[in-house]
């Protein structure tokens, strides 16, 4: 009598290879949201992103369900699937979660911060400086991402870095050129906030990404108004 086939092996082999495929159109779509490739409001339309994943719906849906639960993707039920944008109260409520999130962030980057980290947090300091006076948005918010993002890993605290990452990634991906919060900052904050964290003064660091967030907050919540 023939053994009979291991029906479980076959089933968490496939359960795997979906697993898979659905973190590789997870990271690929995700990727090209960040970059900036697909702004907010752009339609997801599945048998193109399919095409471009090269994955098949089971795995699309799975990775498009993830994001949505991230914040930077959205559904309308009847009509798809599109990059999120923020209105302008989602602006402001993720602005001042970010406040609160980075400038403690910031205040254990200035406790925890090595004599050799400093010259590479200086030079994102400058990059954004450099970036804002060439004034393309685009440019802005990515060299604004590796800034804070870098910030956040100077905390050296996995727990923050995982609960605040995503809030950072939607806050400064999901808005359009033209509106409030894509005004070119005051490119000298940057870099007086890195050099408060290389200062080595938590209470210093921690007013000094206070205040960085001073301006843009005014600005919407004056266009809230």
């Amino acid at each position: 009598m023939a053994p009979k086939p291991d029906l479980t092996l076959e089933s968490k082999q496939v359960k795997y290879a979906i697993s898979s495929r659905a973190e590789m159109a997870y990271e690929g779509l995700r990727d090209r949201i960040i970059s900036g490739e697909f702004p907010p409001g752009t339609p997801l339309q599945e048998p193109q992103l399919c095409e471009q994943l090269n994955v098949s719906r089971s795995p699309l849906r799975q990775s498009l369900t993830r994001l949505t639960s991230e914040g930077l993707v959205e559904q309308i039920h009847g009509v798809g699937w599109f990059v999120r944008k923020l209105s302008p109260l989602e602006c402001i409520q993720t602005m001042e979660l970010r406040r609160t999130c980075e400038a403690s962030a910031a205040a254990l980057a200035a406790e925890k911060i090595l004599p050799d980290e400093i010259p590479a947090l200086l030079d994102l300091g400058k990059d954004v400086e450099a970036v804002c006076e060439r004034g393309v948005f685009e440019e802005i918010q990515q060299a604004e991402l590796r800034f804070h993002r870098h910030v956040l890993a100077l905390s050296k605290n996995p727990e923050m870095i995982r609960m605040f990452e995503n809030i950072l990634t939607v806050s400064l991906t999901l808005t359009l050129e033209g509106e409030v919060s894509s005004v070119p900052p005051e490119s000298a904050d940057h870099l007086a906030v890195a050099k408060a964290i290389a200062g080595g003064d938590p209470s210093v660091a921690f007013d000094s990404v206070w205040q960085h967030f001073v301006r843009p907050l005014a600005k919407w919540r004056a266009a809230e108004e």
